[in-house]
């Protein structure tokens, strides 16, 4: 099986996407060709290492291997779990010349980026994200973030990896709710930058999900390419083109953080897109029959559109503490049509509060 290679052109912080089937036990061959050797760390989940961390210490002959876990769930992702990794990777003596590789999806990539990014302040980071969302998305990129209490992401760091390795067959294993999951982001891409990728979406939605390996293999190069080349232009999300990938975040992280792990990130983020494409809609941006279209694709796929059971009013406070908010407004990723996406900070709360009512329960 061939592998596809994109790279991340970021100067001397450049580093290569690899995609293909059957690439975990040759991880081990891609470190070596990246000059990265010391002691390597594996950090993931319990259930991802009883699946794949023999695979992985093997390619690694089994030198100089540490593994690390942590529980899985987003309340992993804070300080108190982020200073355990720190003194198991003291415990394990890790060096400057260590590598952190993150095996698992988006929790373990954002622990796994800023632990690297502030462990003897950097140590290697090699991501190998087993998750559908992991690895058209949040692998890439160099975003790590932690929450705080009830707020989603408010610490974080950019942290670029050393190189990140994408094996499909992975996804055999993911259990179906994170595979829907995933779609979300999948979706983005096309709602918000690519139209022609969003009408193949709507063609080839159920061979992903199916994982049919050639649409698989097509799907997750093509938001690859389109997160790398945004990188490229915006790598620390100081110009607002970065930000246009948040699409459906702005009002998702608040629900996801609200739902207290009762939705997944995809999930959340599903019903982030409808409620800012309704709101683009009302604002007389967006034609109808573009939200329609948006609509009816996740609802398809099985993704949730209607806001679960949560305080309104806590959504809007937990949206003032976006990122993106400038100057005291809130600022939202709004639809001009299918594929074109703009950054928008006159956008009424009365409008954000009227969609989240008409689209709760």
């Amino acid at each position: 099986m061939s592998v596809s290679t994109i790279w991340v052109n970021l100067g001397q912080r450049s580093y290569p996407i690899y995609i293909g089937r059957g690439l975990l036990r040759r991880l081990g061959s891609y470190l070596r060709a990246r000059g990265l050797g010391g002691k390597f760390i594996i950090f993931s989940h319990p259930e991802v290492l009883e699946l794949y961390g023999e695979t992985i210490r093997s390619s690694l002959t089994r030198k100089n291997v540490v593994e690390v876990s942590v529980p899985s769930g987003e309340k992993s992702k804070g300080l108190k779990t982020i200073e355990k990794v720190y003194e198991a990777l003291a415990e394990a003596k890790a060096t400057k010349e260590a590598t952190l590789i993150a095996l698992g999806g988006g929790v373990v990539g954002d622990l796994a980026g800023f632990v690297a990014a502030t462990y003897m302040r950097g140590i290697n980071l090699v991501n190998v994200p087993t998750t559908l969302l992991s690895q058209v998305d949040s692998s890439i990129g160099g975003k790590a973030a932690l929450n705080l209490k009830t707020i989603k992401n408010l610490i974080g760091v950019f942290y670029q990896p050393k190189l990140v390795l994408i094996d499909i067959d992975t996804l055999a294993t993911l259990p179906e709710i994170e595979l829907h999951s995933g779609m979300a982001e999948v979706v983005k891409y096309g709602a918000a930058l690519d139209l022609a990728f969003f009408k193949w979406m709507e063609e080839k939605w159920v061979d992903v999900l199916n994982l049919e390996k050639t649409t698989l293999l097509k799907t997750i190069k093509m938001c690859c390419l389109i997160k790398a080349r945004i990188v490229e232009e915006d790598e620390r999300d100081e110009k607002g083109i970065r930000a246009l990938l948040n699409f459906g975040h702005t009002i998702g992280h608040a629900i996801e953080i609200l739902a207290q792990d009762g939705i997944t990130h995809g999930q959340a983020v599903s019903i982030g897109m409808v409620c800012e494409a309704e709101i683009s809609r009302n604002m007389g941006i967006l034609r109808n029959s573009d939200f329609e279209r948006l609509h009816n694709l996740l609802s398809s796929i099985g993704l949730p559109v209607r806001v679960p059971k949560v305080d309104v009013e806590g959504v809007i406070e937990r949206i003032s503490f976006d990122k993106k908010n400038l100057g005291g407004k809130s600022r939202f990723i709004l639809l001009k049509s299918i594929g074109r996406a703009f950054l928008s900070s006159n956008v009424p709360q009365s409008i954000v509060k009227e969609v989240l009512r008409r689209r709760a329960g």
